[in-house]
């Protein structure tokens, strides 16, 4: 969050998708099923990766929101980072 380079919540996340604007979304592990389903049908159709953790409220806590459930990553750079790091051995796996 501080590099300036995440967005956060629902909203803006599907705004970022749709406008080509954001390389990666992490879903929280309490996010609905629902919200699953559309941002990975979103995600499929925008060629967008996407990982999802798997510790409750992991997400929130790492960025200062603690309800936050979805965030998106607009830099290429930041987002192949993120990528590596879960492949290798991070809490996490990808969605996608």
């Amino acid at each position: 969050m501080r590099a300036g380079v995440c967005v956060y919540g629902g909203e803006s996340c599907e705004k970022g998708i749709k406008s080509g604007k954001i390389k990666l979304i992490i879903l929280d592990a309490e996010i609905s099923q629902n919200t699953r389903k559309h941002f990975t049908e979103m995600c499929t159709y925008r060629n967008v990766e996407m990982i999802e953790l798997q510790d409750k409220e992991r997400l929130g806590r790492s960025i200062g929101k603690e309800h936050i459930k979805i965030v998106g990553v607009t830099d290429n750079g930041f987002c192949a980072n993120i990528l590596v790091r879960f492949k290798e051995g991070s809490e996490v796996y990808p969605s996608n």
